[in-house]
């Protein structure tokens, strides 16, 4: 079919399986663009869930009138509501596909069904082909390069998932709900938590802190100080969870953190480099 007057092929560039900076929800941005402008999906390139997200697309624009709904669709539909739904809920299940978990205990922590798991992974929040890209994760997905704030949630636990895995995820999203807090403010806070907050709770009060520092000459002194703070704790981290442990886990991904700190973004600085600066 012949391009229309008033389109834009070069829009569907940005889709391309190549194009380093291809939207997580590419495939839902395509399917809705090809709607729009009368065209049909290829189903050699776009495949399955291409073709049944540009029928979902279709579904919506003619008011669900002339679809009957297929299983696929019923999970697209779910999906996409859960797409919209920028709450705690969403940013955990993006945070635990990050983090590689298996999808069955995925659907457990979270309760979402798995089929509507499998919709959101590929309609919305497709990242699995390239998980191992981890500039394209870091720049695209999470935003790294932007300075660390208390309010963003979602991107820190994708962050800590996508670095130190399950465990550690778990562990920061179990220390976000104990908190009762929307976001991470509190912690900027001159009084800050109780102090009888127990471990690994202090230690991520301690690595949140570090990510929030602004870029001044001054923080190196600051990060010395609570290196000790997390060095004094980290042979408690070392303690198995059930039937895991940590091991490094945690600790690599303290270190990781640092090389986001605004003003050590880029470096190799480590814990131990930081206690002895």
């Amino acid at each position: 079919m012949a391009w229309r007057p008033g389109t834009n092929p070069r829009a569907f560039l940005n889709y391309a399986r190549w194009h380093y900076r291809r939207p997580v929800d590419w495939r839902w941005q395509r399917a809705q663009r090809l709607v729009r402008d009368g065209k049909w999906p290829i189903a050699g390139a776009d495949g399955p869930w291409g073709v049944e997200t540009y029928r979902y697309a279709d579904a919506r624009r003619s008011l669900f009138g002339k679809y009957y709904f297929t299983d696929r669709m019923i999970d697209l539909h779910a999906a996409y509501k859960l797409s919209n739904d920028d709450s705690p809920r969403r940013w955990e299940l993006e945070a635990r596909i990050l983090a590689r978990e298996n999808i069955n205990r995925v659907a457990e922590k979270t309760g979402i069904a798995v089929s509507t798991i499998e919709a959101f992974a590929a309609a919305f929040f497709h990242v699995w082909p390239r998980i191992d890209a981890r500039d394209y994760i870091h720049s695209v997905v999470i935003d790294s390069r932007r300075p660390w704030t208390p309010t963003r949630v979602r991107d820190l636990w994708c962050y800590f998932g996508y670095s130190g895995g399950p465990l550690v995820l778990d562990a920061i999203i179990q220390h976000y709900k104990q908190s009762g807090q929307a976001d991470y403010s509190y912690l900027m806070e001159p009084l800050g938590p109780k102090r009888d907050q127990s471990e690994p709770g202090r230690s991520i009060n301690s690595v949140l802190r570090l990510m929030f520092l602004e870029r001044t000459d001054k923080n190196l002194k600051t990060l010395a100080e609570m290196n000790a703070i997390v060095a004094a704790t980290e042979t408690e981290l070392a303690v198995p969870l059930a039937e895991d442990a940590f091991d490094s886990s945690f600790k690599q991904a303290i270190d990781a953190s640092l090389g986001s700190v605004p003003m050590l973004k880029g470096s190799k600085t480590t814990l131990d480099q930081v206690g002895a600066a």
